[in-house]
């Protein structure tokens, strides 16, 4: 499709259904009316426009490929962050059923308790 836009563009696909293969007029049928000149400008004009087009498309290539690059790097930095929050959510229910578990489970047997003191004796 990028050829056939460029080959519009520089109207090459007329041409080409004619049996030629660019618009440059051919050389000897136009020598009697300065053709060689004609030739030359349009010529060169062509390949201007053509490298152009060329230098275009290798600039869109390398955008192109550079957001490709960007893409990857949000892809890969959204993927670290999704395990990140897996982890962390992983912890949480861990942390979780720890609460949960000292909750139901006995509290653990301190140091005795002293008695109490006995009341003083009344007098």
């Amino acid at each position: 499709a990028l050829a056939a836009g460029l080959a519009a563009g520089l109207g090459l696909g007329a041409a080409r259904s004619r049996g030629r293969t660019s618009r440059v007029p051919r050389l000897e049928a136009d020598r009697s009316h300065g053709g060689v000149e004609l030739q030359e400008v349009l010529g060169s004009e062509s390949t201007k426009q053509l490298a152009r087009y060329k230098e275009e498309v290798k600039k869109l290539q390398s955008q192109v490929f550079k957001m490709d690059m960007k893409l990857q790097h949000a892809k890969d930095a959204q993927e670290a962050s999704e395990t990140k929050l897996k982890v962390a959510h992983q912890e949480k229910f861990k942390l979780e059923m720890k609460l949960a578990a000292a909750h139901t489970s006995p509290a653990p047997a301190a140091a005795p308790q002293p008695a109490p003191a006995p009341a003083a004796e009344p007098q």
